[in-house]
């Protein structure tokens, strides 16, 4: 049977998310160097694999793992920027139902894909790069075999 690897399954996001994603749009891929925010003053997408559990699917010792985690995937953009608001809201809706509860990513498979907002504390003074951006993540449940 054919090894499935994290790298494979970063170059599947990378590649499939790159379909449905606009051109004009930067994204920071696993693996990718940081967006310099104190440049880059547009809308911009960070996308994380995050590995959070795993279990056997068969015993012995040639047993496949069944590795799982979350997709997340972060939306950037200036405060009071009411055009980069627009396309965070149209291509957040793309995203989602692309991602959610489908195997079109394959070789993961996901679950229902929910939308977290970051809790803001209006009182308290953000400083540094970071001061004025608003994010939004897209959070979706994944699983895959590391054997087909």
């Amino acid at each position: 049977m054919p090894k499935i690897t994290r790298e494979d399954v970063r170059k599947a996001i990378v590649s499939k998310l790159s379909t449905i994603i606009p051109s004009n749009v930067r994204v920071q891929w696993p693996g990718t160097a940081q967006i310099d925010v104190s440049k880059n003053k547009g809308l911009f997408l960070t996308v994380r694999l995050v590995y959070m559990d795993g279990m056997a699917t068969d015993l012995g010792d040639s047993a496949n793992n069944r590795l799982m985690g979350i997709l997340e995937i972060t939306f950037n953009f200036k405060e009071g920027n009411a055009a980069d608001y627009k396309t965070f809201n149209n291509l957040a809706e793309t995203i989602q139902s692309f991602v959610s509860n489908t195997d079109r990513l394959k070789p993961l498979r996901t679950y229902t894909t929910r939308q977290e907002t970051a809790r803001r504390d209006f009182n308290i003074q953000v400083r540094g790069s970071e001061s004025g951006w608003i994010t939004e993540t897209l959070v979706t449940p994944f699983w895959y075999d590391t054997e087909i």
